[in-house]
């Protein structure tokens, strides 16, 4: 606790002096750090409320299935074999990879994009 005041108090002065140097008149120079500081310590704030569980049950993600023997129906190879596949496997699994993402989301991100650029026509 003492290591932190002192810490604040350096950056209060230093702050401090460093507007006075500025053009700041010294009456309005406390101000700043003041300023500085509370924005730090809000944002701080902020993001801790942001990311913190709210007492809610969570539910756990289901587990991903575990690759089979020949490589269809899972997930793909783990993270050891991807540097014993050959640049076509490797191109083949990405291929797969992407077409499961385009099954998951069924809106296309060149369509959202289109929609963007029309609604901003009617904008200007």
């Amino acid at each position: 606790m003492v290591i932190g005041f002192f810490a604040f108090y350096m950056c209060y002065e230093a702050t401090s002096d460093l507007v006075v140097m500025l053009g700041t008149s010294p009456d309005r120079a406390g101000f700043w750090p003041l300023l500085i500081d509370l924005s730090i310590v809000n944002s701080a704030l902020g993001l801790f409320t942001i990311t913190r569980s709210r007492g809610r049950s969570v539910t756990e993600p289901a587990p991903e299935p575990e690759p089979s023997e020949n490589g269809e129906g899972g997930p793909g190879p783990s993270r050891t074999a991807m540097t014993s596949l050959s640049l076509t496997e490797r191109v083949m699994m990405w291929d797969r990879a992407a077409s499961v993402v385009k099954e998951r989301n069924p809106t296309s991100v060149r369509s959202q994009s289109a929609r963007r650029a029309r609604s901003l026509m009617f904008c200007v």
